[in-house]
């Protein structure tokens, strides 16, 4: 079957079918975020951005999150603090109402 009856046949046009991305994959740049993700550990997508911006590179916040959650990068989330706290019985009522519970 020809290219242009099975494209007619699934309705797609011949030009989307042919068509080829130019993107040009920014191999410094993700190296560069990486480098500097391991660095700086408590800064996110946004900070690492800026950052980036700062030191020459223009970078769309859009895509710029694309790249990070591709290469797995994330702020490391910090384990909840755990104070130890001291149980103390509680005394016994000595009069009417002087401590309320609820059941």
């Amino acid at each position: 079957m020809t290219e242009r009856r099975a494209c007619a046949l699934v309705g797609v046009w011949r030009s989307t079918l042919r068509y080829r991305g130019r993107r040009v994959e920014p191999v410094e740049q993700i190296e560069t975020m990486k480098t500097l993700a391991a660095k700086l550990t408590r800064y996110g997508y946004r900070r690492l951005q800026v950052v980036m911006m700062r030191q020459g590179w223009k970078v769309n916040h859009k895509r710029f999150l694309r790249l990070y959650q591709r290469e797995r990068l994330q702020v490391r989330r910090r384990g909840r603090k755990r104070r130890a706290v001291a149980r103390v019985p509680l005394t016994a009522a000595v009069r009417i109402n002087q401590r309320w519970s609820m059941d």
